[in-house]
């Protein structure tokens, strides 16, 4: 598992993993004793993870890769903070970020699984005062084709930075935005935070529990 916040790192160590990976695939099961693909794998995920911090794709980043339940990797790259000149190390503390948005969509698809909501219903559904719930899916929102306005985007967020909100303030916040839509739903593909934020609104009106709780207790 490799979290960081470039997409660029996060393919080029992908990359590597495939590589390595195939490598393994090629190696003769009669000679365990030098278990070249366990390090060829790590070999080739640290080489791409330095070559992407080296190029500027990222200040610093952590990598975490085990198979079997046993380390293959696990090591800080670059920069925790450049004014400082603190190293990122394993013990660094990073904000997880988008990095949350495949757990809610799993919960999301979980509940799905139960019968407790569809991916078809509507966001009308669960926000009727959300503008243009009634034209947007659950779906749409999942695949980032509901065109509903990333919040991040908007200049009032450049301005404030994370300001805490509860889940309906923020939803709330997020409908009254001056621009709410930037296209057509199911008609474009953009990636979308607000989006993402008011599936964890469902998900906590479907489940009765706190995103964080229902993270803790079904997925973790």
């Amino acid at each position: 598992m490799l979290i960081n916040n470039s997409k660029g790192v996060f393919t080029a160590a992908l990359a590597a993993m495939f590589v390595a990976l195939a490598v393994q695939a090629q190696t003769p099961a009669q000679k365990p004793a030098q278990q070249p693909a366990q390090s060829s794998l790590a070999a080739a995920i640290d080489k791409a993870a330095a070559a992407a911090v080296a190029r500027g794709e990222s200040p610093g980043l952590q990598v975490a890769v085990f198979k079997d339940g046993k380390p293959v990797l696990v090591k800080g790259y670059g920069s925790a903070n450049l004014e400082q000149g603190v190293r990122v190390s394993n013990e660094s503390i990073l904000r997880v970020g988008s990095v949350t948005k495949q757990f809610t969509a799993t919960a999301l698809l979980l509940l799905a699984e139960e019968g407790k909501l569809s991916t078809q219903d509507k966001l009308s559904k669960y926000y009727p005062n959300f503008p243009r719930g009634n034209d947007i899916t659950l779906e749409q929102m999942l695949h980032h084709t509901s065109g509903i306005h990333s919040y991040t985007s908007d200049p009032s967020f450049e301005k404030e930075g994370m300001v805490h909100r509860s889940t309906e303030e923020m939803v709330d916040y997020i409908g009254k935005l001056p621009k709410t839509q930037d296209f057509e739903p199911g008609t474009d593909w953009s990636y979308s935070n607000s989006a993402f934020f008011i599936l964890g609104g469902v998900i906590e009106k479907v489940s009765g529990e706190s995103l964080a709780k229902v993270f803790k207790s079904r997925l973790f």
